[in-house]
């Protein structure tokens, strides 16, 4: 007389299981006991158009969502299990990234499902260093370096999606040009005072100098105005009161301010 050995559980992951979209995996499932008569399995997905199943539990990413995966033995002891799957997936909006030498950083937000970003690589890391938000890993900051050149970036997440981004950094140039004090007053015919001329990125960086436009006639009638280039320093003094217009430049940013002249 055979002895029928029912299925008395199957184990299945313990954790979710998260799938790069459009890759496919396996579920490994275990019969217990190990001598079960019957140890055909029946797999159900709860959405196949998110996540397939095949008889041998071989699934596959379709589409961003996750799925329950259900087993369930054959041999009508009614035992099933099932675990969740979880599409992964990540989009960039930007298809190029374009810095300037010397100038800001920019941070990169993808649209990121049920993932996390695990490494963010610079092909050359001369031209651009980058730093993965440590907290949440759903986005990443490139900072440029001083120089100009093309490089790439390779985006990996945990699931196992790669995405390579193109980046330009454009040749050191100035992109900000500002003066301290703002609106600066002199009181007193024959005072000075001193305004603070800064240039982001520094000279050092663009080789732009800044230059000081010349006066209008009818400016120079209420100041006289000297530039040291070498320290920013604009050294501006009184001939009369009045309003007068002042021009700085470096490269192709200019900042334009007001004198204020008292008595």
């Amino acid at each position: 007389m055979n002895v029928v050995i029912p299925v008395e559980d199957i184990e299945l992951p313990s954790k979710p299981v998260v799938l790069a979209l459009g890759k496919s995996s396996s579920i490994k499932a275990t019969v217990k006991p190990k001598n079960a008569t019957n140890q055909k399995l029946k797999w159900s997905s709860s959405s196949s158009k998110t996540v397939s199943v095949d008889k041998s539990g071989k699934i596959k990413a379709l589409k961003g969502g996750s799925a329950w995966i259900t087993v369930k033995a054959t041999d009508g002891s009614e035992v099933e299990n099932e675990v969740q799957v979880k599409v992964a997936s990540m989009t960039l909006k930007e298809k190029k990234l374009t810095l300037n030498a010397g100038g800001a950083a920019q941070t990169i937000k993808p649209t990121i499902t049920n993932d996390t970003i695990a490494s963010v690589t610079a092909k050359d890391k001369k031209l651009v260093t980058v730093t993965i938000d440590k907290k949440k890993k759903t986005s990443f900051t490139v900072k440029p370096g001083n120089k100009a050149g093309s490089t790439k970036l390779t985006i990996k997440t945990k699931a196992g999606i790669s995405y390579t981004l193109d980046v330009k950094v454009n040749k050191p140039t100035t992109t900000s040009l500002t003066v301290s004090p703002a609106k600066p007053t002199i009181k007193g015919i024959g005072k000075q005072i001193t305004v603070k001329v800064t240039a982001k990125p520094s000279k050092s960086v663009t080789k732009e100098k800044i230059i000081l436009v010349a006066l209008k006639a009818s400016d120079k009638k209420i100041i006289s105005a000297t530039l040291n280039e070498s320290t920013g320093k604009l050294t501006i003094k009184a001939k009369k009161p009045g309003t007068a217009n002042v021009t700085v430049k470096a490269g192709k940013k200019t900042a334009s301010f007001k004198v204020t002249v008292k008595k």
